[in-house]
């Protein structure tokens, strides 16, 4: 049999901040209201929390803990990803132009290619 014993009269309500753990690290459940930096505890997908707590969109996890306290955080600033530099800009760039290129100039070049084939056929045709 196991010593574990749960008191379910101080357990913390569905949605709030579950208590530090004994060492010292502190999890919260998916719902809970948090702002920071939190890791899932499940697989260790990063995000960052301005209200709620979401469950995890990779494995639908439902607790996280925070960044600076999880073995999964390797330093990496999380902020850092969340900004547009140059080369995002730049890819960015290339890439709206050249869509724009594909949906409004390759319809115009079959429509040209269309009409001279046409206009072929209908001299041909008489």
């Amino acid at each position: 049999m196991s010593s574990l014993r749960v008191d379910h009269e101080r357990a913390a309500p569905a949605g709030a901040a579950l208590g530090p753990a004994d060492e010292c690290i502190e999890f919260w459940q998916a719902g809970a209201v948090a702002r920071g930096l939190f890791c899932c505890v499940a697989c260790g997908r990063r995000l960052v929390s301005a209200h709620v707590l979401p469950s995890c969109p990779t494995c639908d996890g439902r607790l996280w803990e925070e960044l600076a306290t999880s073995p999964f955080a390797t330093g990496v600033n999380l902020a850092a990803y969340e900004e547009w530099n140059h080369e995002d800009l730049e890819e960015s760039h290339g890439f709206l132009w050249g869509l724009t290129f594909a949906l409004v100039v390759g319809p115009a070049i079959w429509l040209a290619l269309g009409g001279f084939a046409f206009l072929v056929f209908e001299l041909l045709h008489d």
